[in-house]
């Protein structure tokens, strides 16, 4: 009897051991036309900074994947959603949105801004951030199902542009997110740019497929746009009662 219970604990921990879900991406966008990766993990050790392909797509310290949004894509209210399933861990709410671009200082200690954390079924970690202020739609401690929306992009938090954060951690380890190793392992590579890791879906693969700087968005206006930290005015259309007609082109 003993040897049937010992078969039977073990059978029920096999049982609750969850495999690792594949993560979707983050955002509902469609990459290289709404969204685009801005910042990669920051694969340089020291005080400079590389991306995977040892480019400039990134800065000192950074842990996650930054992908940012078209200013139409941020002026219609593009949906933050989870990755995978998981319970809230927890939430911020009411950072103001451009609060970095006027003072840098307001936002120390809240970097992340408006953001939620989650813990994936698996007992990995996400945290996404720089959600518009006012706009989490979930609670502590409430279950999601992967693709629920969380959110909208927005700017708080240390954020000059419009874009979701995305940090993974496991084990209290910080992972990185494209390629599902310890970030203390991260080496660039100029010939082989390291790749998407199994732990993305294979949609996901394909759009976070390394690559370097792109133009994200363009169009025609009778004023220049003031900047990413105000990109609605990157919205204002072309006028025939305008001074002058101007082409203008975003990079990253």
């Amino acid at each position: 009897m003993k040897h049937a219970l010992a078969i039977l604990a073990m059978a029920a921990v096999a049982a609750t051991t969850v495999q690792a879900a594949p993560l979707d991406l983050p955002l509902a966008c469609r990459m290289g036309e709404t969204c685009v990766v801005q910042n990669w993990p920051d694969y340089d050790t020291g005080a400079a900074w590389r991306d995977p392909g040892c480019g400039p797509l990134s800065y000192n310290g950074h842990d996650g994947i930054d992908i940012r949004v078209t200013a139409k894509a941020y002026h219609q209210g593009t949906a933050v959603i989870a990755p995978a399933a998981g319970f809230v861990l927890g939430v911020r709410d009411g950072e103001p949105d451009s609060a970095f671009a006027r003072d840098p200082k307001s936002v120390s200690g809240k970097e992340c801004g408006n953001g939620v954390r989650l813990h994936l079924d698996d007992g990995r970690a996400v945290q996404l951030c720089h959600l518009r202020r006012g706009s989490i739609a979930v609670r502590k401690d409430q279950r999601v199902e992967a693709g629920q929306k969380l959110g909208v992009i927005g700017l708080s938090g240390q954020s000059s542009f419009p874009h979701v954060h995305i940090a993974l951690e496991e084990a209290g380890d910080r992972i990185d997110p494209l390629t599902g190793d310890r970030l203390a392992a991260r080496v660039c590579s100029t010939t082989a740019p390291l790749k998407p890791g199994a732990h993305w879906s294979p949609a996901a693969r394909t759009a976070l497929g390394y690559r370097g700087a792109a133009v994200l968005d363009h169009g025609f206006s009778d004023r220049p746009p003031i900047g990413d930290a105000e990109p609605d005015t990157a919205l204002f259309p072309a006028s025939a009662q305008g001074d002058a007609l101007l082409f203008w082109a975003r990079a990253t």
